[in-house]
Parts: C-alpha cells; structure tokens; sequence
C-alpha cells in the first residue's frame, strides 16, 4: 500500500499488506485519532468453499489485517456463476 499525504501532497512510504488471510477491493475510511487505521470489507479468501463477509482493520504503518467483527455468514455472497 502506498501512502500519501493529501495536505502535503508527499509521498510518505509503502508497506506490504498481510493478506494471508483475507483479501479486499478497496479501503473505506479511518477513525478520527487513529490515522493509520483503514477499513475494509473481505469476503475472506477467494479460494474458500464459502465466503464469509468480515470488516477488517488495515494497519497502515506494519501492514497488519485484522478481523474486527462479522457482516454476514458463509454463503451469503456467493458469485453469480453460482445462481446461473
């Protein structure tokens, strides 16, 4: 993950995200006083049987994601190959 800063508009350096065991399309928001803590949803791993929709914390500054707490159960997002 690259980071950078909108008021400076610097480049401030790069970490290499944990995704070992979860993946995400894209970073929600951060909490106020927390900075460099992102939010993301993950359906967990793409090669899992079912998916199970978690919010996930992302350290920005060690690359660390952690799971904060479940969305939905497994099979609730299943891909759409499946209903055809």
């Amino acid at each position: 993950m690259h980071r950078h800063s909108l008021l400076s508009r610097r480049f401030n350096g790069y970490v290499e995200l944990d995704v070992s065991q979860f993946t995400f399309m894209s970073v929600h928001s951060y909490t106020p006083g927390l900075e460099n803590m992102l939010y993301a949803f993950s359906p967990g791993l793409w090669n899992a049987d079912t998916w199970a929709w978690s919010l996930v914390a992302v350290d920005t500054k060690s690359g660390n994601v952690t799971k904060m707490c479940d969305i939905a159960p497994p099979g609730m997002g299943r891909p759409c190959s499946q209903f055809i």
